[in-house]
């Protein structure tokens, strides 16, 4: 490493310390951590947006082999919906196929098996000849039929993938006028769900397991809030990444060392040659751990900075991801060490509250920052705002807009979609927000 990079490196790496919010790296392995490290200094990713990508991705490749027994009939398994927030160019996707490096090549494994029994199907003669499925393990581009179908043939779970979270809320209703989202509510709890394919047949799915990884722009996040999904519940069940800082993917010519990667992806092949027939094995808390556990769930539901309404709704999905988090942790770990997984100990629930701190505070900013109407304005917004009294008519904002070059229509349709900015007092007549 040259002393110019390594002074950038210690540079970024001082200054991410410095944030006020960061993710706890120290959840992870020494394999997982030393890839992250590496990863961020010598490809210039974002820390968190590949910590938490990481976390996806071991989540996916664990998938339904171990549930936690909560209570008698509340099992949870480590099933985590994850949305990066950045701007554009920020390389969010490639920062969320990278740590999933060794579950694209496995698909790729298993379709080319696929591809050659179904030769060998179509060749058969004998009437007991049974058509090959093909396991999905990423799902991009899909309907909610094509997902329950994929789910139906993977009982251990997949990933569904979106590079843009705002494509994944508008699939709810792609190729179709029925809206899926009491289904998708219905999917992240783990529930059965069913998808009527044809008028006379149904399919149902038992025990579902599907991971989401999304990333999306600031400037988007007003659109999460459409169709009332802040009274709903929906948008508390996501787990945001909303980094204080990112800074540009500038070129590295930096490889990073071979046998850091190479412990990586041998933890996921473990993970996923291990546990390949074993699913829905039972877990429980250790006596330490489950009253640990009950400590923190009680301590979420006093959570109380957006509004007692969100604030519940949110402490009630963070309660689920609390024993998600415990159990993921434990599973990690264990396999990390080659261990025997016996149960969920206190030392997975305590690195399982660090993230829900984490994930707590990036909640709380992205809803701050929709309601906010001052978030993601432009410059030329920002100087129009700051260049009117604080009550105006019509006339003296169309004269103010023209001042800064803003055509006539642009500035009637900013003053009609004013997103808060303003607030219409009588016909012709306004007041900036305070």
């Amino acid at each position: 490493m040259s002393k110019k990079t390594k002074k950038i490196s210690e540079e970024l790496h001082k200054e991410y310390n410095n944030l006020t919010n960061i993710f706890p790296i120290e959840i992870f392995p020494d394999e997982v951590k030393e890839y992250i490290e590496q990863s961020t200094r010598n490809l210039r990713f974002n820390k968190e947006f590949l910590c938490c990508s990481t976390l996806s991705a071991l989540s996916t490749a664990f998938g339904n082999t171990y549930r936690l027994q909560v209570k008698e009939e509340w099992h949870e398994s480590p099933m985590l919906w994850i949305v990066l927030i950045g701007n554009a160019g920020d390389a969010k996707s490639h920062v969320m196929k990278l740590p999933y490096s060794t579950l694209f090549k496995h698909e790729k494994e298993n379709y080319l098996k696929y591809q050659l029994q179904q030769k060998e199907y179509e060749l058969s003669t004998t009437e007991s000849a049974i058509k090959p499925i093909f396991k999905d393990i990423i799902l991009k581009d899909f309907t909610y039929e094509a997902l329950c179908k994929s789910l139906d043939h993977n009982h251990r779970g997949l990933c569904m993938f979106q590079d843009e979270f705002t494509s994944f809320l508008g699939g709810f209703t792609k190729y179709s006028n029925e809206s899926h989202e009491s289904s998708y509510l219905t999917l992240f709890n783990g529930d059965g769900i069913k998808a009527n394919r044809t008028s006379s047949e149904i399919k149902m799915v038992f025990d579902p397991f599907a991971n989401l990884l999304a990333g999306t722009q600031k400037t988007m996040l007003k659109a999460f809030f459409k169709r009332n999904r802040n009274t709903t519940g929906f948008l508390e069940r996501f787990l945001f990444c909303f980094p204080d800082k990112v800074y540009p993917v500038t070129y590295s010519n930096n490889l990073n060392d071979p046998i850091i990667i190479q412990n990586f992806e041998c933890l996921f092949e473990r993970i996923i040659e291990l546990y390949d027939d074993n699913l829905f094995t039972k877990l429980s808390y250790s006596t330490e751990a489950s009253s640990y556990a009950q400590y923190l769930s009680k301590k979420l539901y006093k959570t109380n900075r957006l509004g007692e309404d969100i604030s519940r709704a949110l402490g009630a999905k963070l309660n689920i991801y609390l024993h998600r988090f415990s159990l993921l942790i434990e599973l990690i770990e264990c396999v990390s060490k080659d261990q025997k997984i016996r149960c969920v100990n206190v030392d997975s629930v305590k690195k399982a509250e660090k993230l829900l701190d984490y994930f707590l505070q990036n909640a709380i900013k992205v809803f701050e920052n929709a309601d906010n109407p001052f978030a993601n304005l432009s410059k030329t917004d920002k100087d129009l705002f700051d260049s009117l009294p604080q009550n105006f008519t019509t006339a003296m904002f169309l004269e103010k807009a023209t001042n800064l070059d803003i055509p006539k229509s642009t500035a009637e349709k900013k003053l009609r979609r004013n997103h808060g900015l303003y607030i219409k007092i009588r016909n012709g007549n306004y007041e900036k927000f305070q």
